[in-house]
């Protein structure tokens, strides 16, 4: 298994196994997936503030996070920036809290059950890519 991987199924495991708002898992996967928006939040602190990397790190990781653990929105957005072109369900069931699913030209690709539709559908998306990463 690859690190890239195994970071990637990491994640999903905490965003399965919590609930509600967690900053530093929504910072741990806008470091690892934000791609472009994670580049321009870092050159937003670090150029102004001077600071080290290292601080400008922890600051635009606390300030400039999408909500991912709690907005299906963020979570939206995120699938269809990583995986554009993909579809998804998500909805509640009795006693599992949330399930989603995501797809490819129309085959199920990966699920997602969690608290929260939005967690499921993060969740979900995660595993998505961790297949990708087996398949290159």
């Amino acid at each position: 298994m690859t690190d890239k991987r195994a970071d990637l199924l990491a994640l999903a495991e905490r965003v399965e196994a919590g609930s509600g708002k967690d900053r530093n898992l929504d910072a741990d996967i806008f470091q690892r997936l934000g791609g472009p928006d994670w580049e321009r939040a870092l050159i937003r602190v670090a150029e102004p503030c001077g600071c080290p990397e290292d601080q400008a790190i922890d600051y635009a990781r606390s300030r400039h996070s999408p909500d991912y653990t709690v907005s299906l929105d963020a979570a939206v957005a995120l699938l269809g920036r990583v995986l554009p072109g993909w579809s998804w369900q998500a909805g509640a069931t009795v006693g599992a809290g949330a399930v989603a699913r995501i797809a490819q030209d129309g085959l199920r690709r990966s699920d997602g059950v969690a608290s929260s539709p939005a967690r499921a559908l993060l969740a979900a998306t995660l595993r998505a890519l961790a297949q990708k990463e087996q398949t290159t």
